[in-house]
Formats: C-alpha cells, sequence, structure tokens
C-alpha cells in the first residue's frame, strides 16, 4: 500500500491501485482474473493444444523433443525423484494454460519449456551413455557425438531463426510515439484502448518524459480500464483538476469537449464517425 501511494506519492502506472488493504487482496488474491479460469470449451482447447504442439517443434525441432522423451525416460528408471518434480512442475502449468481463456495464455508455458530443456540435456546424457555401447568401440568420439550435434543444431536454428526474432530494428513503438507527439498539443487529453498504442503513450510520459515535455499537462486515458473502480478512482487522485475523468468515458468527453484537446488512439464504435477527425496516428474528437 505504501508503494502504491499509501506514503504520499502517486505512481501513475498503478495496477489495481492498492493503496488501501482491500485493494491490495484484490491485485494478490488475482480477483480480475478469476472469470478467465475454466472459460476454454473443449474444441478451443483442442485447437489450442495442437497450436502447441507446433510451438515446442518450432522451438526444439522434432528430434529435439525425441532426445527429450528418452531424457524423461531415463530419469523415469534411474531418477524417480526428478521425474516426480519435473511433472509436478510441468503438468499443473500446462493444465492453467490449456483452461485459461486468454489469447495469451501460452506465456503460462514457460515453465514447461525450461523443463523440457532439462529433459533433453538427461537425453543426451543417456545416448552419450548408450552409443558407445551400441557402436561397440571404445573410441571416445561417441560419448561426445550427441553433445556436438545438439550444439551444432542449437547454431544453425539460431542462425536461421535469428534475423526474425531480433527486436534490434523494430523500432514501430518509438515511431508511433514520435508521430504522437508531433500532433499532441499542451493539456490534452489522450484516448487509449490497446495495448501497444497505451504503452507507448505512458513510456512517452513517464518513461522517457518527451511527451509531457513536449505536452505539458497532458491527460492520459485508457478507456477499457473504467471497467475498474479502482482506476476511476486512481485517474480522480492522478488528474484532480480535470472534470469527469473519475466518472468514465462520457462524462469526461461531455465535461471537456470544446475547452481541452481531445484525441483518439483508435476508432470507437461509440463514438459516431463524424466526431473523429484523423490527425497523424490519432483520431481528434470534435463535438
Amino acid at each position: 500500500p505504501r508503494a502504491a501511494g499509501g506514503d504520499g506519492s502517486l505512481p501513475p502506472v498503478n495496477w489495481g491501485y492498492p493503496d488501501q488493504w482491500r485493494g491490495l487482496w484484490w491485485l494478490m488474491s488475482g480477483a480480475a482474473y478469476r472469470r478467465y479460469m475454466a472459460g476454454m470449451t473443449v474444441p478451443a482447447a483442442l485447437t489450442r493444444l495442437a497450436g502447441w504442439a507446433r510451438l515446442f517443434v518450432q522451438q526444439y525441432s522434432a528430434v529435439g523433443l525425441l532426445v527429450a522423451g528418452w531424457g524423461l525416460a531415463a530419469w523415469d528408471r534411474h531418477r524417480p525423484e526428478l521425474r516426480n518434480f519435473s511433472l509436478l512442475w510441468a503438468l499443473p502449468v500446462s493444465v492453467y494454460a490449456l483452461v485459461y481463456a486468454t489469447y495469451d495464455s501460452q506465456v503460462y508455458l514457460l515453465p514447461a519449456t525450461w523443463m523440457l530443456a532439462l529433459w533433453l540435456a538427461s537425453g543426451l546424457t543417456a545416448a552419450s551413455l548408450w552409443l558407445p555401447g551400441k557402436l561397440k568401440t571404445a573410441s571416445a568420439w561417441p560419448r561426445y557425438a550427441p553433445a556436438a550435434l545438439a550444439l551444432a543444431a542449437a547454431l544453425a536454428l539460431t542462425a536461421a531463426r535469428l534475423p526474425f526474432l531480433s527486436l534490434q530494428h523494430d523500432d514501430e513503438a518509438r515511431a508511433y510515439l514520435a508521430a504522437a507527439i508531433a500532433v499532441i498539443e499542451p493539456d490534452s487529453i489522450v484516448v487509449s484502448g490497446a495495448d501497444a498504442e497505451t504503452f507507448a503513450l505512458w513510456y512517452g510520459a513517464w518513461g522517457s518524459g518527451e511527451l509531457l515535455a513536449h505536452a505539458p499537462g497532458t491527460v492520459l486515458v485508457n478507456y477499457a480500464l473504467y471497467q475498474f473502480t479502482w482506476y476511476a478512482r486512481l485517474l480522480g487522485d492522478l488528474y484532480p483538476s480535470t472534470p469527469g475523468v473519475a466518472d468514465g468515458l462520457t462524462q469526461l468527453l461531455a465535461a471537456n469537449a470544446g475547452t481541452r484537446p481531445i484525441y483518439f488512439t483508435e476508432e470507437l464504435d461509440t463514438i459516431a464517425p463524424a466526431h473523429l477527425q484523423p490527425v497523424g496516428p490519432l483520431w481528434r474528437y470534435t463535438p
């Protein structure tokens, strides 16, 4: 509660605004996300499962998954405690990710992905022990061949996929922020909804500070978060001199249209197109 504003300060990026113990419990208990639990239909879950299978093949390749399965089998025979630990780690989070009805639930598969890496290492160890006996040779090279092949495969996959995965040339957020700053006037109200635009503007305001340096007094509002009472209260505390900011989007527009510039990052079905004029990457609201 103190970090969220209970000590007199007020961080503007403040999920849940847990400055009170009730709000802290709401945040810690995951109350906002309970409705997503077990919200997945069976056909959708099967489709998601097939997609995840493709994802694991893309990450480790079919051969890598076979070696990981070999490693799990080796643990099953020789290290049952590691088998139990790994399954108790990977299976619950996998089931959770399967039934959690959000588009980005695959991020919860990260623990399973990490465990697959350990199974893969175990499989390579098992292969290095099995290959010399299979080849019936006293030479040392069969012991190191699986690891060498795995390293070569990892390097090849990295070289092939790095151009598609590297974000060093991804300046979309920076370009959007620069274009928005060129449009926004001082004391504007900027209403966003989608994550990409919202986070770019938040960074420009409270990260780099360039947005507020160019347009001081700008009020940033995410209309999608008005569904939470804590967000309306946070806006009221952040912008106490902005009428209607804590009462919802309709009241915000009614109280400020004609007196302050108002911009939207996207067109909304609830606002007639005639009231939204495109300006750069934004839409200016005209009552």
